[in-house]
């Protein structure tokens, strides 16, 4: 069942529930109260993040929480209608700091451009090149 994600989603599902987890520890829950997780311990998590985080990051921390409840076969207590009401107003509390516009992708051609005005031999220039690369 852990096939049915990709792996950049199992990516941010895991930071999803190391936060939770650590959420959970700075809040004195119990390992025991962490799953299943009640619907009023999710409604908690998701408010702590609101406000602090983007939308898109809430939204997977809290999918992380879900995958994990159906990869281990722990009933998930939460509604979906609930839930997604939840999810809308973290969305309208994202701050503008949180929001940035979409961009168009480096492309190769991009990228051979840039190179072409580096000096590769450059200690700097050779930096440079190295993190856009990676």
């Amino acid at each position: 069942m852990g096939k049915s994600w990709e792996e950049s989603t199992l990516a941010a599902y895991g930071s999803g529930l190391l936060n939770f987890h650590v959420y959970c520890d700075q809040k004195g829950i119990p390992e025991e109260k962490h799953a299943p997780a009640s619907p009023l311990l999710i409604h908690a998590f998701i408010s702590a993040l609101t406000g602090a985080y983007s939308s898109s990051t809430v939204n997977n921390y809290v999918y992380g929480i879900r995958a994990w409840h159906i990869l281990h076969r722990v009933k998930w207590q939460m509604e979906v209608a609930e839930l997604d009401a939840l999810l809308r107003a973290a969305q309208k509390a994202t701050p503008a700091t949180s929001r940035k516009k979409k961009r168009v992708p480096y492309t190769l051609d991009f990228i051979l451009a840039i190179q072409g005005q580096l000096q590769l031999d450059k200690p700097q220039d050779a930096a440079i090149y190295s993190c856009l690369c990676t």
